[in-house]
């Protein structure tokens, strides 16, 4: 399941930098994706996406979140 979720989120992390970068693709059909729980280093991650915006609700403490939107 985690890896279908990052290929929808386009996750791209980067531990050692302690950053992650998201290019969300929603499959045809899925208008919203919310995940909670993406276990990273100091804690998890949360986003939404809706086909036009993500919005990050929880971010581990010193990780650096960006969308290529």
């Amino acid at each position: 399941p985690l890896a279908i979720v990052a290929l929808c989120l386009g996750l791209q992390p980067d531990v050692p930098a302690g950053t992650v970068t998201l290019n969300p693709v929603l499959p045809k059909g899925l208008h919203r994706l919310e995940i909670h729980g993406i276990p990273f280093p100091g804690g998890e991650l949360s986003v939404t996406h809706d086909g036009h915006a993500t919005l990050v609700i929880e971010t581990p403490h010193g990780l650096q979140v960006s969308t290529t939107e």
